[in-house]
């Protein structure tokens, strides 16, 4: 999946349409068949309205302008954010077998030591497709896939961290 797929350019594309409908409402505009005539406009309503439109118009391109231009800037860090996660979801995943030099391993009974090795594995699993996620663009499945990683973390620790 391609994470530019929303990119500013549509919606602006999105918000042009919406604003040149409204414009059209707005002026009077009506859809006709070619057997109806539109009624002849008054030209006072018509100098009303343009000045108004031209007028909501300015206000709308100075807006869309600076919101375009904020969602750029907010893109350009949010892609730099989402790189950083995955390289460290990535290097999670890696280490997380050197967490059992840090842990006390060595006093664990087998049952216990097969236990945390089951959550070393779980923990590099769900770091691994963390990372794909984000790489991939997927950032709302992100979230749940960071707090399932999360719970395994806090699993593990509220049995072997010491305190």
């Amino acid at each position: 999946m391609n994470r530019r797929s929303n990119t500013p350019v549509t919606r602006l594309a999105s918000l042009c349409l919406l604003v040149v409908a409204s414009a059209l409402i707005a002026c009077g505009a009506t859809s006709t068949t070619p057997s109806a005539r539109a009624p002849e406009p008054d030209p006072g309503q018509h100098v009303v309205r343009s000045e108004r439109l031209r007028l909501l118009m300015r206000s709308m391109e100075s807006l869309m302008h600076d919101r375009i231009q904020s969602d750029l800037e907010l893109d350009k860090e949010r892609l730099k954010q989402a790189d950083e996660l995955a390289e460290t979801a990535g290097e999670l995943a890696a280490t997380a077998e050197s967490i059992a030099g840090a842990s006390p391993y060595a006093t664990l009974d087998d049952a216990a030591r097969a236990r945390f090795d089951a959550f070393v594995v779980e923990l590099q699993r769900e770091a691994s497709e963390l990372q794909r996620l984000v790489r991939d663009g997927q950032f709302a499945p992100s979230a749940a896939q960071f707090d399932r990683m999360r719970h395994v973390c806090a699993g593990c620790h509220s049995l072997y961290r010491v305190r």
